[in-house]
């Protein structure tokens, strides 16, 4: 009778433990799922904040090379036959600009120094670049 309980038993515990070995194995599955998710989406989320960055250096980029064909055009035709020179907004009159002038009002295109992201740049009213009345004097 014994023997026949212990085995009653030993049956149940084996049961019990294919079916806890399967709900262990589902368990872990389904982490598996989600940390594959999770790393998913930190992947998406780093490369959307690259591509952001590449994007903003390509715009820094070609903002450049307009500044830099705008600068040469100014540089080969000496400031001569251009009614308009193109100065981007975010160009700011130096301190030294400011004490070297007298009388008020903003500096123009016919005299003072600019300043653009630590460029020294020196717009005057004089027919050729050399000396400090250049139309285009670059201070570095």
């Amino acid at each position: 009778k014994h023997k026949a309980q212990l085995h009653s038993v030993q049956q149940q515990l084996e049961s019990l433990q294919q079916v806890h070995q399967k709900d262990f194995q589902k368990a872990l599955k389904e982490q598996s799922e989600l940390s594959k998710q999770e790393a998913r989406k930190a992947k998406a989320a780093y490369e959307s904040e690259l591509q952001t960055w590449k994007d903003k250096l390509e715009n820094y980029r070609q903002q450049n090379d307009v500044l830099q064909r705008n600068l040469r055009r100014a540089l080969e035709t000496g400031g001569r036959g251009q009614s308009s020179l193109q100065v981007p907004l975010d160009l700011q009159p130096s301190q030294k600009d400011e004490k070297r002038r007298s009388g008020g009002g903003p500096p123009t295109a016919g005299n003072g120094f600019w300043v653009h992201r630590g460029l020294l740049v020196q717009l005057g009213p004089g027919p050729d670049l050399t000396g400090p009345h250049g139309v285009w004097n670059l201070k570095l």
